[in-house]
């Protein structure tokens, strides 16, 4: 697997053989919580029985990873189809390691909306959205 690569770019990565489900998912929930990174945890449980889930994944620079998941960003404007095979879809939002360059934004939204969550950083998969 790629749990080890992983880990060693200073993410948490959970040990999932058998698959992930809600017991693996909110194990790895709580060892994020608890500040662990740079580790491979191994999930809970053995063979499952419960049915695995597999969501796509976006990356989104700074500020809009947050505006979207604060709520604040609601609508995509670009001029292209990045987003549409995601139509529908339940999305895992990663927080991107670069800033956008243009500080307009900061004129439509109130202060604090593109702060993220207390124990979230650049580079986290830090949400789920419905696209």
């Amino acid at each position: 697997g790629n749990c080890v690569a992983a880990a060693a770019l200073g993410v948490l990565a959970v040990h999932c053989p058998q698959g992930l489900n809600e017991e693996r998912w909110r194990a790895g929930l709580a060892a994020f919580e608890k500040g662990v990174r740079g580790k491979v945890i191994d999930a809970p449980g053995g063979p499952s029985s419960k049915p695995t889930v597999t969501l796509p994944a976006v990356s989104l620079a700074m500020p809009f990873a947050a505006l979207l998941l604060n709520g604040f960003k609601t609508l995509e404007t670009r001029n292209n189809e990045l987003f549409a095979p995601y139509e529908g879809r339940r999305v895992v939002v990663r927080v991107g390691m670069k800033d956008w360059d243009n500080a307009s934004w900061k004129l439509w939204h109130p202060a604090g909306a593109a702060d993220l969550r207390p124990g979230f950083r650049r580079g986290d998969a830090a949400g789920v959205v419905d696209a």
